[in-house]
């Protein structure tokens, strides 16, 4: 009997991973591949090519109405872990997850005029910008990680207490969840870190 409540917990993680795969191929300026892992090459590859679509604008400069009300409240409470999360979970409610096609990791500005909907890599992009265009002060990036069933992107962002926390991108996030994934790579505009370097 007590199997069911597990057995529920990893079919809704099936269903939330579903269509978050994300694809690799490409070519990028990093790091010539040829040097890398067979593992790696292909993400050094995709995230290059993200990295150079990405001007001072792009992760700067989202003009959307709650990046205004929280410009206020930040000036007048200044950073705090909880403003973090809530700033996190609003951004995340505009958002609607769904599987694409032909993978393009959009620009924030391509995911806002497709009515915030995109992959999981695209809602991290997303959240990303967001707290770039807010001036937050601390770490954050895209981590991209395996999960049981494919490839998933989350957020992770080093909060105000120099704690980390890694963020859901497809299903409402929950600060207390346990995720279950194992890192692959983690990346910004200008860094890419493997798991394990």
């Amino acid at each position: 009997m007590k199997r069911i409540p597990a057995l529920l917990a990893l079919l809704a993680m099936m269903i939330s991973f579903a269509g978050c795969s994300t694809t690799t191929g490409n070519t990028g300026a990093n790091a010539d591949p040829r040097f890398l892992p067979p593992s790696q090459a292909p993400w050094q590859m995709l995230i290059s090519r993200w990295q150079e679509r990405m001007d001072d604008k792009a992760l700067h400069s989202l003009d959307i109405r709650l990046i205004k009300d929280f410009q206020q409240r930040i000036a007048r409470e200044g950073w705090s872990n909880e403003m973090v999360i809530e700033l996190l979970v609003e951004s995340q409610k505009l958002t609607r997850a769904s599987m694409e096609i032909e993978d393009h990791w959009d620009t924030p500005q391509e995911f806002v005029a497709k009515n915030f909907e995109g992959d999981c890599e695209d809602i991290a992009i997303f959240l990303l910008a967001t707290l770039r265009t807010l001036g937050y002060p601390h770490q954050a990036r895209v981590l991209a990680a395996k999960t049981m069933f494919a490839d998933h992107a989350l957020l992770k962002v080093e909060m105000p207490d120099n704690s980390w926390q890694v963020f859901e991108t497809t299903r409402a996030i929950n600060p207390k969840a346990r995720l279950a994934y194992t890192p692959i790579v983690e990346f910004d505009e200008k860094r890419i870190i493997f798991a394990g370097t």
